[in-house]
């Protein structure tokens, strides 16, 4: 499955042994973590920038919106609100979006209960 991908250099920079990578692309079926479409020999390795911890592969787009975003839930957050408030939302997907929006509220909230 990673026949062709040039990814050794990044392995061992991100401390992952060629067979936790293979393992990853399993588990993901080869997909992006956070969008889900198929990466096949694009797919990235997505660490934490304060641990250093493997968080999984990402398509490109994904790996460098979190960048852009600094890795921050708050203001991943701010920008769905944001989008939402743009954005012209049918009342069922409305529906769905508020909801996902009190469950990452809520996450967040327990997140920052926990660093205190």
């Amino acid at each position: 499955m990673t026949k062709g991908i040039h990814v050794k250099p990044r392995l061992y920079k991100y401390g992952l042994e060629s067979k936790e990578y293979k393992q990853l692309l399993i588990e993901q079926a080869g997909r992006c973590k956070i969008c889900k479409r198929a990466g096949g020999r694009k797919l990235v390795i997505d660490h934490s920038h304060e641990t250093g911890k493997v968080r999984g592969l990402l398509c490109q787009s994904c790996n460098t919106a979190l960048g852009k975003f600094q890795d921050s839930p708050f203001i991943l957050l701010a920008a769905i609100h944001y989008l939402n408030s743009t954005n012209r939302l049918d009342e069922k997907r409305a529906d769905k979006q508020a909801k996902l929006e009190k469950t990452l509220e809520d996450f967040l909230r327990e997140e920052n209960k926990s660093l205190d």
